[in-house]
């Protein structure tokens, strides 16, 4: 519930993964001040902001 994190796949870049709990734990913040929609079952989050730790900001247009 504070976005820390719990697993991640040993595939991934550190660049990508490391930021995922950051942005993770930003996202959750953003829900529970009303400024993201929280989730439904089997809804993605796609982060593409510089500043919530996206790295490949063209990659989402």
């Amino acid at each position: 519930d504070d976005g820390a994190l719990i697993a991640q796949g040993a595939g991934g870049l550190p660049v990508f993964v490391g930021t995922m709990q950051y942005s993770t734990a930003e996202l959750i913040r953003l829900i529970g001040e009303g400024r993201a929609m929280a989730p439904e079952p089997g809804d993605i989050y796609i982060v593409n902001d510089p500043y919530l730790g996206g790295t490949h900001l063209m990659d989402v247009r």
